[in-house]
């Protein structure tokens, strides 16, 4: 009896063709070998878009920018909140006593000097050793600021004054330091005693300065008026040194002025800054800026309080 050959389950018989659970199982495999293919192409394909990339880098230099500059903020106002701090521990000069009436004659309106007023005519604010030595160590290995001067016999003799410690820096024929004057003061009471006050500001893209004249009212209050025909140029032409002497030659005393006051600011080469607040000359107010540091020194009954504030 010849035996029949075992029947493989996984023959169909038909075509030599494979068919049964391995057939099904190769098929399945097949499929999530193509799937996977498929997913890892559209992955490949994600990763190499050039738009992609440039906007998450955009988003990042924003992020960098949007930060560095809320942190900026945040130094100049707690720069601010500690010269206001600075300020208010300071006592107020005496003001000078003011005439009743702007339109009063001057020898009706003659008073004595106040305190504060009477010491801007012999000197600047003066430096203590505590002041000169906050001003060194704020200043400290910063190029702008290295010629201050901060003689040590001058300090011992409580001479030095702030108006001498910066007067070697603050000089435009040094090169590469730029002074811009922001506002300008000028009041003086003429023979026939009006109060007057040459007010001058920035008005073009250039930063030259032009004036505006105003009047003090019986009610105290500044009005602007005309400028008289001998002055009609200050009216159209940028100030200069020249007008300014020609506007001090109407007052009661020619050439000299009731107070002068000028708002200006210096930049250096090494992005170092000083503000000051001018008062007939001398230093009322004074902020200097620096990579690290922060100074504030303001006047006090003739001397300077300073201050140095590390930038965090």
């Amino acid at each position: 009896m010849s035996k029949k050959p075992p029947v493989d389950q996984n023959d169909n018989g038909e075509n030599g063709k494979t068919n049964g659970p391995v057939a099904e199982e190769i098929g399945a495999e097949e499929v999530v070998l193509e799937r996977r293919i498929e997913r890892r192409l559209r992955e490949m394909e994600a990763s190499d878009r050039p738009w992609l990339r440039r906007i998450v880098g955009s988003l990042i230099i924003v992020g960098s920018v949007y930060i560095g500059w809320k942190l900026m903020g945040s130094r100049i106002q707690y720069a601010k909140q500690e010269v206001a701090r600075l300020k208010e521990q300071i006592p107020a000069p005496t003001p000078a006593p003011k005439p009743s009436d702007g339109l009063a004659s001057p020898q009706a309106t003659a008073v004595a000097p106040a305190p504060e007023l009477a010491e801007l005519e012999t000197g600047g604010a003066r430096l203590d050793a505590d002041a000169a030595t906050t001003i060194s160590e704020c200043t400290k290995g910063v190029e702008a600021f290295r010629l201050l001067n901060l003689d040590a016999g001058l300090i011992a003799q409580g001479t030095l004054t702030l108006e001498q410690t910066f007067a070697p820096v603050l000089k435009e024929e040094r090169g590469r330091v730029k002074r811009t004057t922001s506002l300008e003061n000028i009041r003086i009471r003429t023979r026939d005693g009006r109060e007057l006050r040459l007010h001058i500001t920035p008005r073009d893209q250039k930063g030259r300065l032009f004036a505006q004249l105003f009047q003090v009212a019986g009610d105290g209050l500044p009005e602007e008026v005309e400028f008289p025909t001998s002055l009609a140029s200050l009216k159209t032409n940028p100030i200069t040194n020249e007008m300014r002497l020609q506007f001090l030659q109407f007052a009661d005393t020619p050439g000299v002025p009731i107070e002068t006051e000028r708002h200006e600011s210096w930049s250096f080469a090494d992005k170092s800054g000083v503000q000051l607040i001018v008062s007939n000359d001398f230093i009322f107010d004074m902020q200097v800026f620096t990579k690290d540091r922060f100074l504030a020194c303001v006047r006090a009954n003739g001397k300077s309080v300073c201050k140095c504030i590390e930038k965090k």
